[in-house]
């Protein structure tokens, strides 16, 4: 007998109707007026009147009980299953086929972007790193896995499931292999750079690869002096080199991330940059005490803020940070100041920027915030797939 799968039944009150009819692909527990959950973690969800809405991700853990799949339903059967899922994983790929003349590392699914909440996939030439995010992508991997192989035909797929938001979701944490032979990194190609990556317990699924974007603003404009703050493996610094820079001081107070940033010099016969380990602002305080200029300052820092708990301190944090940033940009050059905390909104952030050059006496026209990267598709109407903030800040004194 063919086995099938369950579906549940999620009945969305009012007042989760309005944030439904908004666009945002989310359902909270508490705007469910019934929640039958399943093994295999798909419901179709309907409004009072019991019509139908469509179909979502589940979990019984989560305050995010449904994650909006569509008006299709992902199939009851393995073989309607596995063809919705080809067809997303597909959709996907088709999307990003533009990249590949440029790169082969980028983010080939981006989880409510491509339709398939919870699901993260990138790509690293030969190398996939996946995260399963939800119960409902945790227990279809065996129907997703073998796709991405035809597909890609990679050398290995590694699953970096350790991150936090998996325990809020009643799963646990692992970093394991899916597919292939184990391999320690790979060699990946950005435009005419190429960068090594651990897609094992490298920052995020290895690099940031949602910063191409900016990558390729900094190389436009890069010119005389750079300072690339919290530099991680140095692709800033490398971009602004290739771009036209004369020199570049790229600072990281990881010693890892420093021994990279000399190991990809190397790599890439490049010369005019110093990487230096330091902490970043008792630095920027030391520029700013011995005058020192520089034509475009990149500040790139981790997230201040976690959750939106977090978000009042986290906005003193990147006050003073951009402040201390804004000291040492040269009049007439640029600070690209960048913000990956999803709590804090772009106009929240475009506000303190304002606060820090108030504070430090200096006058920033906004260029405008760089648009989000081709591979990391927001869905109209999800605010918190929206977290990264980059501005292209001139000085005008």
């Amino acid at each position: 007998m063919t086995p099938r799968f369950s579906i549940g039944l999620a009945v969305v009150s009012r007042k989760g109707m309005r944030l439904h009819h908004s666009g945002h692909p989310w359902i909270y527990r508490d705007d469910l007026a019934l929640f039958e959950d399943v093994p295999t973690h798909v419901c179709e969800l309907v409004d009072e009147h019991r019509r139908s809405l469509g179909y979502a991700a589940s979990s019984s853990a989560s305050k995010i009980a449904l994650r909006f799949l569509g008006r299709e339903s992902p199939g009851a059967s393995v073989s309607e299953r596995e063809a919705w899922f080809a067809r997303c994983i597909d959709a996907a790929i088709e999307a990003r086929r533009d990249l590949e003349a440029a790169t082969d590392a980028y983010r080939v699914i981006a989880s409510e972007g491509d339709g398939l909440p919870g699901l993260i996939v990138d790509r690293y030439a030969d190398v996939l790193v996946l995260q399963a995010l939800t119960p409902f992508v945790d227990t279809q991997l065996d129907l997703i896995v073998p796709r991405l192989v035809e597909r890609f035909q990679p050398r290995m797929i590694v699953g970096r499931n350790d991150l936090r938001v998996r325990r809020m979701e009643g799963l646990s944490a692992s970093v394991e292999l899916l597919h292939g032979r184990r391999v320690a990194s790979t060699v990946y190609r950005d435009d005419d750079l190429k960068f090594s990556v651990d897609p094992w317990s490298g920052q995020k699924t290895g690099a940031f690869l949602d910063q191409r974007v900016a990558r390729q603003c900094v190389r436009r404009h890069a010119k005389g002096r750079v300072l690339d703050l919290f530099c991680y493996e140095g692709a800033f610094s490398f971009h602004a080199r290739r771009g036209g820079a004369d020199a570049v001081l790229a600072v990281d107070s990881s010693e890892r991330a420093i021994a990279e940033v000399e190991a990809g010099i190397a790599r890439n016969g490049l010369d005019g940059i110093e990487a230096r380990r330091s902490k970043v602002a008792p630095l920027l305080q030391s520029l700013a005490d011995e005058d020192e200029r520089f034509d475009l300052v990149i500040c790139d820092p981790p997230a201040f803020a976690k959750s939106k708990g977090d978000l009042q301190r986290a906005t003193r944090g990147y006050t003073e940070l951009h402040g201390r940033a804004m000291r040492v940009v040269a009049p007439g050059g640029s600070l690209v100041a960048c913000s990956c905390s999803y709590a804090l909104r772009d106009d929240a952030f475009g506000q303190l920027l304002a606060t820090a050059a108030r504070r430090v006496g200096r006058r920033f026209v906004d260029r405008g915030r760089l648009r989000v990267a081709q591979d990391h598709r927001v869905l109209l109407g999800h605010p918190e797939a929206d977290y990264l903030k980059v501005h292209v800040l001139e000085a005008i004194d």
